[in-house]
């Protein structure tokens, strides 16, 4: 093994412990303990450590979000098969979803909104470069819409296999995904800036919303 090849893993080793450690600060002590001062600290790194690895804090987060959405994706991998209609996986595939990213807002906004969501398909990659044995394959409505790095297109995609069973109109299918994405943004954005709003309540309306926009409430 030459030079590079050891810097390179060496390199790789240092960011595999800033995600975990990220992680597990964010489990143990919520979003605003995890600071570069705090990651530098447990570390054992000075604060400007962080930047030889990641651009920022927001960056290394967007990686984070991986970490949690493997849970995530591990539940829906339980709960949804390919048995299942399209329509079925769908409304599963957010049930699950809203559990998760109502308890990590942060997280998920960041994610798909912030600052590196354009990039995210690259995230995506150099992330499971990182953690190969935490990829979780899925049933095929979740895995087209959990494989784009564009949220809306993913939905858009999602909602192509309702299409096919008669339950969406084809034409309608893009401006469905753009209310479906924002009204769950929305709520994540409410529940990060009131963090004593209850998630079980915010779940039951977003669902309660999704069936009425897919006009399935009836």
């Amino acid at each position: 093994m030459d030079r590079k090849e050891r810097c390179k893993i060496r390199k790789n080793e240092i960011k595999k412990q800033y995600i975990e450690c990220a992680a597990k600060i964010l489990r143990s002590e919520g979003q605003a303990a995890v600071t570069i001062r705090n990651l530098g600290s447990q570390l054992g790194h000075n604060s400007a450590t962080l930047y030889s690895y990641f651009k920022d804090l927001d960056e290394l987060m967007t990686y984070v979000a991986f970490k949690f959405r493997r849970e995530y994706l591990l539940e829906l991998s339980k709960m949804i098969t390919s048995d299942m209609s399209a329509t079925q996986q769908y409304i599963k595939l957010y049930e699950i979803y809203c559990e998760y990213s109502f308890s990590y807002p942060y997280l998920f906004l960041n994610m798909y909104f912030g600052p590196y969501s354009k990039q995210l398909k690259t995230i995506f990659d150099q992330y499971y470069d990182l953690f190969p044995e935490e990829y979780v394959g899925q049933a095929d409505v979740v895995n087209v819409l959990l494989s784009q790095a564009d949220t809306y297109k993913g939905d858009q995609e999602a909602l192509m296999y309702l299409a096919k069973d008669g339950v969406v109109k084809q034409e309608e299918i893009e401006f469905l995904s753009k209310v479906i994405v924002r009204v769950h943004a929305s709520y994540m954005y409410e529940l990060l800036h009131n963090p004593g709003l209850s998630i079980t309540i915010a779940r039951k309306e977003f669902m309660d919303y999704l069936l009425h926009i897919l006009q399935l409430d009836s």
